[in-house]
């Protein structure tokens, strides 16, 4: 474990939830503790909701008022974020993968899948909304909680998957789609009108442009 981590202090970063929920779960099995898995499933709840968040801000940028802010905070309030700004959407994460490849290959921009994400977060809100469980289903030996830790490991897979991770930490990013420049912009708004699924041939477009360029 990182010598500098503390679990009295929150940090809204990614090293910081990998590793309290890594230590969650270590402290769960040695102790046979249903409520620390259950406190670990919160934690990536929370750590997937925050990379959406992250993303929904970077990809709005300027646009991003005050008011949306506020209002991203309420009940939904990323999913109606998402449906004003886009930045989750599969066309929106393929374009900036391919626009990282061409013209910022060391960033390693990878597809936020949001559905997936949705469905991950849905089986992990089981083990946040308890309230109607049993006294025998909470208990540590118990299918439903033994079930907690291979939900919150696919929780974790998926994010390992789509963060990358050098020296200084793990990250990730969405292009900001306001700012895009012609010719880019152009294969950006054909991209979104087209029914192409697989990016690869938007990728050597958009490595030609950048090419062009030099």
């Amino acid at each position: 474990m990182d010598n500098h981590y503390n679990f009295r202090t929150r940090f809204q970063n990614l090293s910081w939830s990998f590793i309290t929920i890594e230590s969650l779960l270590k402290q769960s099995r040695e102790s046979k503790n249903s409520t620390l898995m259950i406190y670990a499933a919160f934690e990536c709840r929370h750590m997937l909701e925050r990379i959406e968040f992250a993303n929904i801000i970077l990809s709005a940028n300027s646009r991003f008022t005050i008011d949306d802010f506020e209002n991203i905070k309420k009940h939904h309030g990323i999913q109606k974020a998402n449906k004003e700004f886009n930045a989750l959407k599969f066309k929106y994460q393929t374009f900036s993968e391919s626009f990282s490849k061409a013209v910022r290959p060391e960033l390693s921009l990878n597809v936020y899948d949001y559905r997936k994400a949705e469905e991950i977060k849905g089986k992990l809100s089981q083990y946040i909304h308890i309230y109607s469980r049993s006294d025998q289903e909470l208990e540590f030996e118990s299918s439903f909680i033994q079930s907690g830790f291979v939900e919150i490991q696919s929780a974790i897979d998926f994010v390992k998957i789509y963060v990358s991770l050098d020296n200084n930490g793990y990250y990730y990013g969405i292009l900001d789609f306001m700012t895009i420049a012609e010719p880019m912009k152009n294969e950006f708004l054909s991209w979104l009108n087209s029914s192409e699924q697989n990016n690869d041939e938007l990728t050597e477009r958009l490595i030609k442009i950048a090419n062009d360029k030099k």
